[in-house]
């Protein structure tokens, strides 16, 4: 049989049976039927078509099958289990000396905080705020120096709590991106702050009362924080100390250490807000059971955190950390034919920005001038009634958002939408371009030839600010709404070849990948409160008071100073978090078409058996 009428004859079973092993839901039988005759065309084809292509083809469809039958469940089982014993302990061991100089930090601030009070008595109230210190004055009179964790129910309070605790755990995390420094400087302020707090009650000879109730839930928190603080000196060490990568390699490299680290730490954190809600109210139990619970608390993270790690090196069981991923210095084209996991998924959205990082900040820089202009002449009234610029929060950013007669950014943001999203778009095309070995049109020209699919965008992105803008949505809540926007426009641009109907598309596209959508957006929204939790550390606040101390406040207006900064920051965070949420969507796009459309599987078939032959001895 000639090697164009096997393809032909076989070629819809094939495609059946990649379809088949790539989906989520198998179906055993057909799977062992397919599979079996894949093996039999496999041996006909190693018969009579040894240096062919279809040989190569087959014999890979085959052995990834195999594998994935074979492996699949022990992976499964042994995945969590391998995490907790074997890699983060690892990780940990590996990283030692970081969680030694965070916990030596701690450590430090708190000897700070000691000798700062005895030298200035009002410090406490500096630290903690006058509120809270006449309010705790005002317990200790009451007999119940602990009366501040009984005053809202358990739950409204674990709620609370836990929120605020995770804020503190990702901003500690997070300012490492400062070169490690920003970590440093967090840990510093939160031990001035635990020092202030528990020097309080020991100079009004309450140290047993004050010890118990606190460390009763603080010994996961704060221990969470030291590991935290242990996370962001490794997520800056790659940019401090890039060894034999180029800074770009070694910063992701330990990024990944770094961002398991953190995730580990996600559960002591649940768990002590547990505690401090539902546990530390209870002042007048036992104090041995008190004290029971915070000596097993502490053996559990010197145990695992500590111990477990050592004892493995001891053993000789512990693991060498394997290299991870790292982005190449020399970016190949984009895979748009490839069904990618969600690990991928993200990588890939890194790998895109790092090869066009100049077109990105040239859009950054050309967003932040608009932005701060129009906020400086236009938007200037607005923003200085409404944004409360000595503190940063969500709710100033949502401001921002809101739809207001007074708020020209309400008329901004749906063109700064479209425009990103189409940029980013605009290169992706120029990707598919390269893979097809044609010109690529200038930005303009490109516009030009889909204006009917530019306007459609940009009434999209219109309906959706309207949407959340009057509705009064959060910042946060519009964030996870954003895949609907940036979504639909790739879907505008890139349409399935088997569909001609938008909404139609838009819903196949969320069809089995609703999960892997939330979870690569969710790291993308972690991404983007890094950027603003950058801004809300110690050293954005320095550096502003550094300039401001400079000028004459008779010849510029301190206002000017506030918005000045305020508005540069701002418009780097949005426009930069806009341009990963576009680029991530377009990536988990490409890989939902793939999925459905099977394009490239159709085109692979295709070209099999037309590859000009090979010599048997030719590599």
């Amino acid at each position: 049989m000639k090697e164009t009428k096997f393809i032909e004859q076989n070629r819809k079973k094939w495609a059946e049976f990649e379809n088949l092993s790539k989906s989520r839901h198998k179906d055993s039988n057909l799977y062992s039927k397919l599979y079996i005759q894949i093996t039999d065309d496999l041996s006909y084809a190693r018969t009579f078509y040894s240096n062919r292509s279809v040989r190569v083809y087959l014999n890979n469809l085959a052995q990834d099958i195999f594998h994935k039958i074979f492996n699949r469940n022990r992976k499964k089982q042994s995945l969590l289990k391998d995490f907790w014993m074997e890699e983060l302990p690892s990780i940990m061991y590996h990283h030692r000396t970081e969680l030694l100089i965070s916990f030596i930090v701690l450590l430090v601030s708190i000897a700070m905080g000691i000798l700062s009070y005895q030298h200035d008595p009002t410090f406490a109230k500096k630290m903690l705020g006058e509120g809270y210190m006449q309010m705790t004055a005002e317990n200790i009179a009451k007999k119940d120096p602990m009366a501040v964790y009984k005053q809202s129910g358990p739950i409204e309070m674990f709620i609370r709590i836990a929120l605020n605790n995770l804020m503190v755990d990702i901003r500690t995390f997070f300012s490492g991106l400062i070169f490690s420094i920003g970590s440093v400087l967090v840990l510093l302020y939160n031990g001035l702050m635990l020092s202030a707090f528990q020097y309080y009650f020991i100079k009004r000879g309450l140290f047993w009362d004050s010890f118990l109730a606190v460390w009763l839930h603080g010994t996961l928190e704060i221990s969470a924080m030291v590991i935290c603080g242990a996370a962001g000196l490794v997520l800056g060490k790659g940019l401090v100390f890039p060894g034999t990568y180029s800074r770009t390699q070694a910063f992701f490299s330990s990024a990944q250490r770094a961002t398991k680290i953190f995730f580990s730490v996600l559960p002591i954190t649940f768990v002590a807000a547990i505690i401090e809600s539902f546990l530390t109210r209870y002042t007048q139990a036992p104090d041995l059971l008190r004290l029971t619970l915070i000596l097993v608390s502490l053996f559990f993270i010197i145990g695992y955190y500590v111990y477990l790690p050592w004892l493995k090196q001891r053993n000789g069981t512990l693991r060498i950390p394997e290299a991870e991923k790292v982005l190449p210095e020399h970016f190949p084209p984009f895979e748009f034919y490839q069904i990618k996991k969600v690990s991928d998924i993200i990588l890939d959205s890194f790998r895109f920005f790092r090869k066009y990082s100049g077109n990105f900040f040239e859009i950054t820089f050309r967003s932040t001038v608009i932005f701060t202009i129009i906020g400086l002449t236009l938007n200037r009234t607005y923003l200085l009634q409404d944004i409360y610029y000595t503190e940063w929060s969500f709710t100033n950013l949502g401001h921002l958002f809101t739809a207001n007669e007074g708020n020209r950014f309400m008329f901004l943001f749906p063109l700064l939408f479209t425009i990103t999203a189409l940029q980013v778009q605009h290169l992706f095309y120029r990707e598919q371009c390269l893979l097809q070995r044609i010109k690529s049109p200038s930005f303009f020209d490109w516009i030009k030839s889909n204006l009917r699919r530019t306007a459609s965008i940009l009434i999209i992105q219109i309906i959706f600010y309207a949407m959340t803008s009057y509705l009064g949505l959060n910042f946060l809540t519009i964030s996870f709404l954003l895949p609907v926007q940036f979504l639909s426009s790739f879907v505008m641009m890139f349409p399935f070849k088997s569909s001609t109907n938008p909404v139609t598309t838009f819903f196949r596209t969320l069809q089995n990948g609703l999960v892997n959508l939330l979870a690569v957006h969710t790291v993308f929204v972690f991404l983007s409160m890094a950027f603003f939790f950058l801004i809300s550390t110690s050293v954005y606040w320095m550096t502003y008071e550094a300039v401001s101390m400079n000028l004459n406040n008779d010849i510029v207006d301190s206002d000017f100073i506030f918005l000045l900064f305020f508005l540069i920051a701002i418009s780097c965070i949005i426009t930069l978090s806009f341009i990963f949420f576009c680029i991530a969507q377009g990536v988990f796009y490409f890989t939902q078409k793939e999925k459905h459309t099977a394009e490239g599987l159709i085109t692979q078939l295709e070209h099999l058996g037309n590859s000009p032959r090979r010599n048997v001895l030719q590599k």
